[in-house]
This record gives structure tokens, sequence and C-alpha cells, in this order.
């Protein structure tokens, strides 16, 4: 938990600090009060009119004090609480971001959405819980214990074996409790994954008529949590009326002792002396401040737990060390791969937990200037390829290199700068066509966007206007207009390798032999020394047959390569995927 500390900035330290001050000025004048409101008790029989209104304007003086201490340590706990669960947050993002797909693959998408939102919030909770009582309950608990014993030892025993049992309750609440906050994280997991796949995958579920199935995923997952977070919270809900019980069972036992410490004046007719009367005035209202600090500790304590759990989780993100991550390797300008060789040479890569590689002993070499392609029926390893070529997953052995340089000596935003990529699923941000382009080059000029846009045959982002909205995920725009948008996002740069994985599967014919002419003059016609590296995967044969070298994978090997006629005569595989989409 105290390892977040880190995240707090000057200026929240600043704003913890003065939350302090604050929470503990209200304290000390919290305490004052019924110093002053019992003197005036056992004096006011003594005291002119005078006397007692200025002892009342020094009480309402206190009292005010009090009560604007208590605005400003709202007002600074909440700047810093907010302030502190934004720079988290960010800290998080950022964190993620830099996640290769490896990690991803092991903590899982809901459960980083989780741990990004509802387990800050946890610890934000914590926190501003923490600085408010840091400063008022040791304050309020040490001093109101110094100030009830002036006012007699004995009434001590009382309180001390009040304090006593309430330490017994709260430490058994603690030990049943702080496992099942582990339970509470684990099973919203669930439930952010359920309602995740759920409301992405509306349209197939609704295509196959499945809402009851989903629906019952979703209760069971609702309930499991549900029932968990009751548990917890009957547990823990004990404290607060036991609590209650324990207070007015002190308050009786300061009472009984009281009684029986002034029986005898009683039994002998006298009246009890107004100083006797504010002494169990003060011994009284400090007795609750003292169980009332107590039952800060207790809520602190109790919320622990689960803001531990949370933390944990927090700082699990924290310390993971990414697989792939700029190390400082070698920096790289804008097209400084062109005109160079890329070089599988015996690579094999295997996913995590998986029982065989994906892929197996890959070699090819491809050069600049020409179109090699990828083939191969589902699952042989094809968007797998693609995925090491990017650096999203670090092979198990063998090497890859552009240009004679093993692309992991490349710094690796530099290396990714220098490919044009378009993946499968054509992914759009909410925003317009332009901001959509400018993710493949922020500086890129209006000149540079709009030629991007005609090597992708992407007329209709001209019609409708640079400036036309984009929904989340690209939704009103069709999939070949996805898809040309994602080419002109890669085209846009400039980059020394292009990588398209599937990404002309929704074009017509007519738009996918244009766009792939286009794409063939962009990549070619260009300085000497200055061509680009050109690699398509595809599923349709029509879209790499005129590729200079066309690979064939199966089962996550290369079972031949060479040309369109050549494979026609060499290679069963190709013939098959060829006859296939000609019957």
């Amino acid at each position: 938990m105290f390892k977040l500390l880190k995240i707090f900035t000057p200026r929240l330290i600043v704003l913890a600090l003065l939350t302090l001050i604050f929470v503990a000025a209200a304290a000390l004048l919290d305490l004052e009060l019924p110093r002053r409101m019992a003197a005036t008790i056992g004096a006011t029989e003594y005291e002119s009119v005078a006397q007692i209104i200025e002892r009342g304007g020094w009480m309402f003086g206190l009292a005010f004090g009090a009560i604007v201490a208590n605005v400003f340590v709202a007002f600074f706990a909440s700047r810093m609480a907010v302030g502190f669960s934004r720079n988290l947050r960010k800290r998080v993002f950022e964190k993620v971001e830099g996640f290769s797909l490896k990690e991803f693959d092991e903590v899982g998408t809901a459960s980083l959405i989780t741990r990004t939102t509802n387990d800050v919030q946890q610890v934000q909770q914590f926190f501003v819980l923490m600085f408010t009582t840091m400063a008022s309950a040791p304050i309020t608990f040490v001093f109101g214990i110094i100030y009830a014993s002036e006012f007699g030892g004995d009434y001590m025993l009382v309180i001390g074996g009040a304090l006593g049992i309430m330490l017994l309750i709260v430490a058994a609440v603690m030990f049943v409790v702080f496992p099942m906050y582990n339970r509470i994280q684990k099973r919203l997991d669930k439930l952010t994954l359920v309602a995740r796949e759920g409301l992405t995958g509306v349209r197939v579920t609704r295509a196959f008529n499945r809402q009851a199935r989903e629906q019952q995923r979703f209760h069971e997952s609702n309930v499991n949590l549900t029932r968990t977070t009751l548990r917890v919270n009957r547990i823990a809900s004990i404290t607060n009326p036991v609590a209650m019980l324990v207070m007015f069972g002190m308050q009786l036992g300061i009472i009984f002792l009281t009684a029986h410490t002034t029986q005898g004046q009683v039994d002998a007719g006298e009246t009890i002396s107004r100083a006797e009367l504010a002494r169990v005035f003060a011994v009284f209202q400090y007795s609750m401040q003292i169980m009332f600090a107590f039952m800060m500790f207790t809520m602190l304590f109790i919320q622990w737990p689960r803001s531990q759990a949370s933390a944990n989780r927090i700082n699990e993100i924290l310390k993971i060390q990414p697989e792939i991550n700029d190390n400082g390797g070698k920096p790289l300008g804008r097209g400084e791969l062109c005109g160079g060789t890329l070089v599988f040479e015996n690579v094999t890569f295997t996913y995590p937990r998986a029982s065989k590689p994906a892929l197996r002993d890959i070699s090819f070499s491809a050069h600049a200037g020409q179109t090699t392609a990828i083939i191969g029926p589902t699952g042989s390893g094809k968007t797998t390829l693609a995925n090491i070529l990017m650096r999203f997953y670090n092979i198990d052995s063998g090497s890859i290199s552009v240009s004679g340089t093993n692309i992991r000596e490349f710094n690796v935003k530099d290396y990714r700068s220098q490919i044009g990529y378009t993946s499968q699923k054509a992914m759009l941000f909410k925003g317009d066509i332009v901001s959509n382009i400018l993710v493949g080059k922020a500086d890129a000029s209006e000149s540079e966007i709009l030629h991007a846009l005609d090597v992708a045959s992407a007329e209709f982002a001209l019609e409708k206007g640079l400036d036309a909205p984009v929904a989340q995920g690209g939704k009103n725009f069709s999939g070949g207009q996805k898809q040309r948008l994602s080419i002109a996002r890669a085209v846009v740069g400039s980059p020394s390798i292009y990588l398209f994985d599937d990404t002309f599967s929704a074009l017509d014919y007519t738009t996918d032999a244009q766009v792939r002419a286009n794409l063939k003059t962009e990549t070619t016609k260009r300085e000497a020394g200055k061509e680009a590296i050109t690699i398509i995967v595809a599923q349709r044969v029509s879209t790499i047959k005129e590729a200079d070298n066309i690979i064939v994978l199966e089962e996550g090997q290369i079972v031949s390569q060479g040309t369109n006629e050549q494979l026609l005569q060499s290679c069963s595989v190709y013939r098959e995927i060829v006859n296939s989409q000609e019957n």
C-alpha cells in the first residue's frame, strides 16, 4: 500500500501536509471545547453575566474555528485524493501501454480495466481516510486520555476496558474479512470480462438468439460478486453496532462510577456541586471523543484489507517488466531502413502457456522494391508472423534482421515507426478522418494526407470531408472503407516496411487490384536505395498472385516459397488453396 506513496508529486505532498495541519487544528479545537465548557459550568454561579458571555464567546470561537478547519480539511483532502488517483491511473495506463502482447495475454484485458478503475478508486478512498485520521485520531486519542485523566483517574479504568473490547472485535473482523477482499476483486474481474464480452459481441449474440445465455452468464457472475460482497459487509458492519454498544456501556460505567463516588454526599443529603457535574460532563465528552477516535481507527483498519488487496493488484502491474521495452537501442530516423533486406533466420515462436510452437524454423528474405506474400490455411501462423515482425512478441530462437541488424538492437519506438502496419481487424479511433490518418504520422501535411488517401483509393473520404466524424471503432464506416482508411494511415508516413495483415479481404476485386497497383507504385517508384519492403498476409490468392515471392505456411512451418507459377507446379498446399477459391 505505502509503496504507492511515491506517486505523490510535490504539489500533492503540499496538499497532504495542509490536510494534516488543518485536521490537527480541528482536533485540538474540539478537545479544548469540553475543558472550556466544564470550566464554565463549574464557575457559572460565581461569575458575572459579562464573564459568562466572555466564556461563551471563547467556546463559540473554538466551535467556529473547528468548523472552518474541517472545511479546509474537506477541500484539501478532496484535491489531494483526486490528484493522487489521476496520477495513479496515469501511471498504470502508461505502464500498460508499454506491455508487449505477452503481458496482455497473461493479465487479461478485463483485469487491467478493473485495476485501472475500481482498484485505483479503492486505494484513493483509503488514502483520503488515512490522511484525515492520521492527525486527528492520534491527537484526539492521546490528548483525550490525558485531559480525561485530569478529571479523575478512576474513569480511565472504564475507558480502558471499553477500548480493550473494541480492539479484540476489530482484530477478529480483520482476520475474517482480509482474505475475502481478494475474492471480491477477482470476481469483479470476472464480471467485467463477462460484461465486456456481452457488449462487444452483442451482434453475434442477437444473430444466434443467445441473449438468454449471456444474461445467465452475467447473472451468475453478478450473484457471485454480490454474495461475497454481502458476506464481507455483514461481517464488517458488526463493528458499528458493537462499537455503539460498547460506547453506551462505557457511559453507563462512568455514570455508575460517579454514583458510587458521590453516594456518601447523597446519603448525607448534600447537593452535588457544579464542579462535580462539570467533571462528569467533561469525562463524558472526552470518553466519547476517545471512542470516536478509536472508531476512526477502526474504519481505517476495516478499509485497509480491501485497499491493500487493490494496492497489491496495482503494484503487480507496476512491477511487471515488459518483455519488450525501449532499452536505449539504436535510434532510427524516418525511412532509414529503406532499401534494406528483411531476413528471418530459423525463427521459432511459442505463445505463452501454449503446448507447441506457433512458428517453427521460419527462414526467408524480403527485399526492398519487391512484394513478399504470406498465405496458408487458417491457423497456419500468418498473423503470428506479422506480430513478431512488429515486435509485439519476442521470438524463442533464431533472428530477424533488417539491413543486417537484428531488430532487437533497434529502439522499439523508432523501429515500429519504420513500419506501415495494418492489422487484420481494421481499427479506427473516435474522432474524424484526419485524426485517424495522423496516427500514422502526427506531423503529416494536408498534401501527404491527400496523397495517402489517393493511394488507398479512399475517394469516399474526400466526398465526406476530411473532418467527417468517425465513431468508436469506425462503426459508421463499412468494412472496406475502414480497411482503406487503415491503408492510408500506413502509407502517410512513407515507411521503410509495409506490413498488410489480411487488409484487402473486405475490398471488392476491382478496388483490391487498384489499391495494390497504387501500393506497387508507391513502394517502388522511389529514389535508388529508398525502395520499401512490402509484406502482404492474405487469404485470397488473387491478392498475392503477382507477388515476387509467395511463402506458403502450414501448421507454423514454411512448406514452400516462390512465384505463383512455381508454386502451382511444386506445392500441393498452394494448389489446394487456389482450387478451393476458383471453385
